[in-house]
C-alpha cells in the first residue's frame, strides 16, 4: 500500500503487498443491464441500463458471482481489498491513480463536487446528485474506469486493522462486523474517494452509493 500524508489510522501502517495470483478485473462496474441480465431484477434507485447497479448488498453481489460463474464456467468473485487498491493505483503511488490534486480527481471521477456542478451546484445542500453512467470519465493505465467515485465497490474481505508486516495475497480476517468497500461514491468527497481510503458496511445494507464489479481468475496454464 502506498505511503499517504494525510492517512487517518484505519490506513495504517504502510506495509507491503505482493499479489501473486493473476487476475482478470471487469473495467466496468457492474450495470444495472448486466445485474437484470443474471439476477432477473433491478433494485436501484437510479434507473438506467448502463448506470452502475445500485442497493444491492454484499450477499446480493456474492450471489451475482455464483450465477455468473455458474452459467460460464469461471470462477467470478468479488475482489480481495489489496487486488481493488492494486488495480485501482496500476502501478501509481499518488492520491487518486490521476494524481495528487482535486483537480486530478475531477477528470476521473463522478464524485459530490463535480455531481453538484451538474446539477447547478446545489448538492450537497439540497441532498441532490445522482450515479452516472459508468465509462465516461478518464480510465487508468491499465484501462479501468470509475475506481473512483459513483459507487462503492463491495470487497470480499472483512474489515481489519492493517498489519505492519508484509503480506502476500492477504485475504482478510475470517470474521467480523463489515465487510470492506472501497473508491469513494457520487456523495461523498474528494477525500473518501483517495486510492488508500478504506471503508465498509454491514454486508446486509443497501444503499444508493454501493455496487460492485467482479473479477475473474486467471485459467492455469498447463
Amino acid at each position: 500500500m502506498a505511503r499517504y500524508k494525510d492517512a487517518v489510522d484505519y490506513e495504517k501502517p504502510a506495509h507491503e503487498v505482493t499479489i501473486t495470483k493473476p487476475f482478470y478485473m471487469a473495467k466496468l462496474e457492474t450495470t444495472q443491464e448486466q445485474y437484470m441480465q443474471v439476477m432477473g431484477t433491478n433494485p436501484s434507485n437510479f434507473k438506467g441500463v448502463n448506470l452502475p447497479v445500485e442497493q444491492v448488498s454484499w450477499g446480493d453481489a456474492q450471489e451475482f458471482c455464483k450465477k455468473v460463474s455458474e452459467k460460464t464456467g469461471h470462477t467470478v468473485r468479488l475482489p480481495t481489498e489489496a487486488e481493488c487498491e492494486f488495480a485501482c493505483r496500476a502501478g501509481t503511488t499518488t492520491t487518486y491513480y490521476s494524481g495528487d490534486k482535486v483537480a486530478d480527481l475531477a477528470r476521473v471521477a463522478w464524485y459530490g463536487a463535480n455531481i453538484g456542478a451538474s446539477i447547478g451546484g446545489l448538492w450537497p445542500r439540497l441532498g441532490l446528485g445522482s450515479t452516472h453512467p459508468v465509462g465516461q470519465k478518464e480510465p487508468n493505465a491499465w484501462g479501468l474506469y470509475d475506481m473512483h467515485g459513483n459507487v462503492w465497490e463491495w470487497c470480499a474481505d472483512w474489515q481489519e486493522q492493517y498489519k505492519p508486516e508484509a503480506g502476500v495475497d492477504p485475504q482478510g480476517p475470517p470474521e467480523g462486523q463489515g465487510r470492506v468497500l472501497r473508491g469513494g461514491s457520487w456523495n461523498y468527497d474528494a477525500g473518501n474517494c483517495r486510492a488508500a481510503n478504506r471503508n465498509g458496511s454491514n454486508p446486509d445494507y443497501r444503499g444508493d452509493f454501493i455496487g460492485f464489479r467482479v473479477v475473474v481468475l486467471a485459467p492455469r496454464t498447463p
